[in-house]
């Protein structure tokens, strides 16, 4: 995967290496080198690491409960389509017909359906909107022309 995303670890070390996954635990991009590391090392081998390093974009995705800031999200309920927390859980959810922990209700993702539409339609977007970018390039230059033309005569 070409990236300009440099890798987060080797530039604090003062190395230089393109980055090719994310850790969304971590909030940082790695290099190909790193994601090895990373899988070896216990405490980081259960990270989520994600395929897509995007550039100039900051990616945050929160962790702790909203209600219980010390409480980390650890289950999904299919009823709100929601993430809560282990208090939440039994709280808020305790009639709620199925709470399963997040990797639980996560399976299979990768792969569904639904996933590959949505990223279908990202695509799409990504297309209109550089084509978009591309047109208006494409006016502005063509009435910056007209500009001069008209104030020479």
């Amino acid at each position: 995967m070409a990236s300009s995303q440099m890798c987060g670890p080797c530039t604090r070390m003062d190395k230089s290496a393109s980055a090719v996954k994310f850790c969304s635990d971590c909030e940082d991009s790695l290099c190909a080198d790193c994601v090895k590391n990373h899988k070896a090392i216990k405490a980081t081998a259960f990270h989520h690491l994600i395929d897509e390093v995007q550039t100039g974009k900051v990616f945050s995705i929160r962790r702790t409960c909203s209600d219980h800031p010390d409480m980390s999200l650890e289950f999904y309920c299919s009823n709100h389509e929601s993430l809560c927390c282990r208090t939440c859980s039994v709280n808020t959810h305790r009639t709620c017909g199925k709470i399963l922990p997040i990797d639980v209700a996560a399976r299979g993702i990768k792969s569904s359906v639904m996933l590959n539409d949505v990223k279908a339609d990202l695509n799409n977007l990504l297309k209109t909107t550089e084509q978009l970018v591309e047109d208006r390039a494409k006016t502005r230059k063509t009435s910056e022309k007209l500009k001069r033309l008209l104030y020479k005569q």
